[in-house]
Formats: structure tokens, sequence, C-alpha cells
């Protein structure tokens, strides 16, 4: 039997339908900052990470973007394109640096159409991937940005195995929040003030996890709670979490 990759959606499969797309999956290197697709672009595959973290970024007229979903260790990215048009309609690009497995995506709509489990499986993945691109936008009108940066640092710590400290610039928390620079750097300050982050160019590094969830909006509790609804937990890395 094959050995699972250290991805929620993968585990979460049979054996009959794992052993279907484990010859389909290589092991690749995913460095910060690459672009998958662009809006319109086909996807030729289908990522499955493991410790990198990927982000899927709605784009403006006029250049500006903002991250409506993320991609993890909890789950895929590119499956629902694979069922659909198998062209990309947003931004994806490689939020923290790691590794993934990623299969062609032609093999895996092949699999949503003759394995049934494999297909349960998709389809309670994309129900995942929904409610929190529905629970962005809310997220996005209502809540303040020093809450949304709460949980976004804590989120993306857990997808992408735990690593802490986090390689984040201002430019790409401004971009994944919406913001300018300043005003991410200035709620950055805060947390730190309040020993609950160390933030350092380039880096963040969570120094109490508790507080932070207690300043985390209210969108944190319904994203592990869906999370574990459909079983799909990131898989957590414990001795990548310290100084948690």
């Amino acid at each position: 039997m094959s050995a699972r990759p250290r991805n929620a959606f993968l585990r979460s499969l049979s054996a009959e339908a794992f052993e279907s797309i484990a010859p389909h999956l290589t092991s690749v290197e995913m460095e910060h900052g690459r672009i998958l697709s662009e809006p319109g672009q086909r996807m030729e595959w289908v990522f499955f990470p493991e410790t990198c973290l990927l982000s899927i970024l709605t784009n403006a007229q006029n250049g500006d973007s903002v991250e409506t979903t993320m991609a993890g260790s909890e789950g895929a990215l590119g499956l629902l394109e694979a069922c659909g048009s198998g062209r990309s309609a947003a931004t994806t690009l490689i939020q923290v640096d790691g590794h993934a497995s990623r299969a062609p995506s032609q093999a895996c709509k092949s699999l949503v159409r003759s394995s049934d489990h494999f297909a349960e499986k998709a389809y309670e993945l994309f129900e995942l991937q929904i409610a929190e691109s529905r629970q962005s936008g809310l997220c996005q009108a209502l809540h303040t940005v020093q809450t949304r940066l709460a949980r976004w640092l804590l989120e993306s710590s857990e997808r992408s195995a735990g690593r802490n400290p986090l390689p984040l610039t201002q430019e790409f928390l401004g971009s994944m929040l919406g913001v300018q620079r300043t005003t991410v750097t200035s709620f950055a300050v805060q947390l730190q003030k309040a020993s609950l982050i160390n933030y350092r160019r380039g880096s963040v590094t969570i120094l109490d996890r508790e507080g932070l969830e207690a300043r985390a909006c209210e969108c944190r509790e319904m994203s592990v709670e869906e999370r574990g609804r459909l079983s799909l937990e990131p898989i957590v890395d414990a001795g990548a979490i310290s100084p948690w």
C-alpha cells in the first residue's frame, strides 16, 4: 500500500480511492511567491499542500487583489476547476513555501467520474471552500483589520503544518487583507505590543496563540468548526509550532 502524503484530503480517502490516485501523485517543492495560475489559464495540475500554503486572489481592474480563500494541508487547489472548465477564474500563488503533492487535472477528473467515494470527498472539499469564500466576503465587509489579521495569521500557520515564524512581507499582508501596507504595520505593531506576535520585516512569529485566538474575529471559529464537521482539519507538525 502506498504511503499517504501529509494532506487531510488525501488521508480522508478510502484505501481503494487512494490507491487509484497514488500512481498519479508526484512530490513537488513549492517556492514562495510563484504564481500557479492566472485568470483564464488552463490548470494542468491539482495540488495537495502538505507544508506549503496556497492563496486564491480575486483581482480588481486597477490591479489590486484580495485573498478570498486559501488552501493548505486540509485540502487541495485546482480540484474544482478540474471537475469543471479546467480553467482558473482567479490568480493562485504560493503564499508560504514548502512541500506538496500534485496530480494531473485529467486524472482527478476521471476519478471523480469513476469513484463515488472520491467524488463524495471532492464535493465535501468544495463545500468547505465555498463556505470559506462566502465567509471571507462577510469578513471583509464587517470585521476590523486587527481581528482579520489575527484570524489570518492563525489560519496561515495552522494550514502550513504549523509554520512559525511565517515568511510574510508588508506588501503581501496588505494584499491578503485588502488594505495598505501602512495599515498592516499599524495593526501588527499593536499585536506585537500586546506580546501576541513578533513582527519583523518579512517575518511574523506567533508568540501567544491563545491570546491571538481571543483577538480573532468570529470567522475563525466558523472555519475551525466547518473543517471539523467535514473531517478536513489541517495536519500540523507538533515540532513546528514552537513557541506556542
